[in-house]
């Protein structure tokens, strides 16, 4: 993985953790998990303890910036719009968020509502 992907990862992973928390101020041991599965995914070729790593580096970003996270998740949206060409790979984005969105038995309007906003944002046709 080059330093770019290794970035966009990162990013990922700073928007699946704000989607979590943010949408109800609750990150559940269940939507912890998946987010985790679904991080997997993308760290093809990680070890163990590199991606054990990628994700406190990950959380240390996330918590360092408890008061911009708003704008952190937008410049994130806006960096993925851009440089993340591959349409297929933004609605695997989207999935992801739904299976998190799930994991805890309860798929509330505002985590809805962010998806849709990413959709569009992204120039989808993705609405729930």
């Amino acid at each position: 993985m080059n330093l770019q992907e290794r970035k966009n990862l990162k990013n990922i992973g700073y928007l699946f953790l704000a989607f979590a928390h943010l949408t109800d101020s609750e990150l559940s041991e269940k939507e912890l998990n998946a987010i985790l599965k679904q991080l997997r995914k993308y760290a093809e070729g990680f070890s163990e303890a590199e991606f054990d790593r990628f994700l406190e580096e990950t959380m240390r970003w996330y918590n360092d910036t408890a008061d911009s996270r708003v704008e952190m998740v937008q410049m994130i949206a806006g960096k993925i719009h851009y440089e993340v060409e591959d349409v297929n790979l933004k609605e695997s984005f989207l999935k992801d968020l739904v299976a998190i969105a799930n994991a805890d038995d309860d798929f509330i309007e505002a985590e809805k509502n962010l998806i849709n906003t990413l959709s569009n944002a992204w120039g989808l046709d993705v609405k729930l």
